[in-house]
């Protein structure tokens, strides 16, 4: 396996085991919430806001080792997480809404596409080397 395949390949599964822990963290917030009474889409927001703190220093420190100065990936970041935010509300509201899966499919399913999102954001543009991006 070249070096580039390899680096990649490792990178990749520490975004995977990092984006585990996210969904899990997603997961159980949102749904707490949405037992406790709130909609779906606050819940969701709410869940989303908490774990953008955590995902930022896994990311940051773990997936992707990133030495890339805060003043210039903090406000990547933010505009990566609203852009999230934004992606997953939609996508609530359109499973659960428009497709009518229950609230734990939907959280699932919204999680999952966003997770996917978000990487690609992050390795090419919030924690990309600085002659790179």
């Amino acid at each position: 396996m070249t070096e580039f395949l390899k680096k990649n390949l490792y990178e990749l599964v520490r975004y995977i085991f990092v984006g585990i822990i996210l969904i899990i963290i997603f997961f159980v917030i949102s749904n707490v919430l949405y037992h406790l009474g709130l909609t779906p889409s606050v819940s969701t927001l709410i869940a989303n806001c908490i774990q953008i703190v955590v995902a930022y220093v896994l990311n940051r420190k773990f997936t992707f080792r990133s030495n890339i100065s805060h003043v210039r990936s903090i406000p990547r970041y933010a505009l990566r997480s609203l852009i999230n935010i934004i992606f997953m509300q939609l996508t609530t509201f359109f499973f659960y809404e428009v497709a009518h899966l229950s609230f734990v499919f939907t959280s699932i399913l919204s999680a999952c596409l966003t997770t996917t999102l978000s990487y690609f954001l992050a390795k090419y543009w919030v924690f990309c080397s600085e002659h790179s991006g």
